[in-house]
């Protein structure tokens, strides 16, 4: 990858390609606004493939053409790289295939949802995201997006193994990992009176504040290797689950334990990819959270330490939304929390939405990207990749 010039672009495939058509009318479009790397992605958050996989469901509208391999061809005949974009712990709809959802060819395997639920997270009062998120015994509401527990030895095993059969499978430049972390969501309401101070009952305001939010994961399996691991003493804690989990969240060093912990598990896979990819001579890159050190807390994406362990081949960050004064702050920021030298250890390209460019013309937004580009290029970033394709391309034409 040329570490001078990037314009990246993120494209879902089963939104964008259904015929060689589309394929042609993207590396056309994308020759004509300078990318030179492709994202292409084979599982945006539909919990099945576009290519006839045996590791993980597939799409029926993909079971008799895959596109990927026109893809990088024709992208390669016009200089353009291809870094097959995969969400990993976003296994999409609780229930793929129903309720309007894309159908899943039955030719593949079946979703996780059905054979290994247990590899789902689970909340703080032990409810599945397969179920919903509800604690306050009000009708639960499933979640758009069900998440695998990266904590859990066989949720890794399966996304590594997706990973490996796309590396095996064709001869792209790289893999691109996304949703390479756990899920996470403020607390949807909070009563005031609920938060004051008990004495009776000294956790109740730390409970209060887990309320309707969804942090992960809780179920046993993950709880106790937690507690193996780390001999924190979390089932001597309390008598019940939440009492468990307050404790834990009510100690700021006992919680960053928590923290530490599952991030290591994130790096883990992230290490274990990494190694298959360097093996087969690909290039491992990701999206990850801007905001650090935040997103190395509920999420446990520590991603600064991949970058400096070169555990990535390059990475991008996911800017969205920020004018270019808070994006230039923002990335300023990022290198702030890297500790080898130089820095970066590998290529920054900083990601840029579409959401940026709304309500201007062509013209307008051209030269708002030239201030990106320039100001991303200025603070050490090698270039910067626009999400996505979809809405790029009627603005960019």
């Amino acid at each position: 990858m040329k570490e001078a010039g990037i314009r990246a672009v993120w494209m879902d495939i089963f939104r964008e390609i259904r015929s060689p058509d589309d394929i042609t009318a993207y590396v056309r479009w994308c020759e004509r606004n300078g990318v030179s790397v492709s994202f292409p992605c084979v599982n945006h958050v539909v919990g099945a493939m576009t290519y006839p996989s045996d590791a993980a469901p597939r799409l029926a509208a993909y079971e008799r053409w895959d596109p990927m391999p026109d893809l990088i061809r024709t992208g390669r005949a016009a200089g353009i790289e291809t870094h097959i974009w995969v969400c990993m712990a976003n296994a999409g709809p609780p229930d793929p295939g129903k309720d309007g959802k894309p159908e899943i060819s039955r030719k593949g395997p079946p979703p996780p949802a059905e054979i290994h639920p247990d590899w789902f997270c689970v909340n703080w009062d032990g409810i599945s995201v397969l179920e919903g998120h509800a604690t306050d015994g009000s009708p639960r509401e499933r979640p758009a997006h069900a998440f695998l527990n990266l904590a859990r030895p066989g949720a890794r095993d399966y996304l590594a193994d997706i990973c490996r059969e796309i590396m095996d499978r064709y001869e792209a430049d790289g893999i691109h990992l996304d949703y390479i972390r756990f899920d996470y969501g403020p607390p949807s309401k909070q009563t005031g009176a609920k938060e004051a101070y008990n004495p009776k009952d000294p956790l109740a305001a730390v409970r209060t504040r887990l309320e309707g939010s969804r942090r992960y994961s809780f179920d046993e399996p993950t709880l106790r290797d937690f507690d193996r691991e780390t001999g924190i003493g979390f089932f001597d804690s309390g008598p019940d689950l939440a009492s468990r989990v307050a404790w834990l969240y009510s100690d700021k060093s006992r919680l960053e334990r928590w923290y530490a912990w599952k991030a290591s598990k994130v790096t883990e896979l992230v290490r274990r990819v990494k190694s298959d990819a360097s093996a087969r001579g690909r290039k491992l890159s990701a999206a990850v959270f801007a905001g650090y050190p935040w997103c190395g807390l509920e999420v446990a994406q520590r991603w600064p330490a991949w970058v400096d362990d070169r555990l990535l081949d390059f990475v991008a960050p996911m800017d969205y939304g920020l004018e270019p004064g808070p994006f230039a702050e923002t990335l300023a920021g990022q290198f702030s929390h890297l500790k080898v030298e130089p820095k970066p250890a590998v290529p920054f390209i900083a990601g840029i939405i579409m959401d940026s460019f709304k309500g201007l013309d062509e013209a307008a937004a051209r030269e708002k990207l030239a201030i990106y580009e320039e100001t991303a290029r200025r603070l050490g970033n090698s270039g910067i990749s626009i999400y996505s394709y979809t809405g790029a391309k009627g603005t960019f034409r």
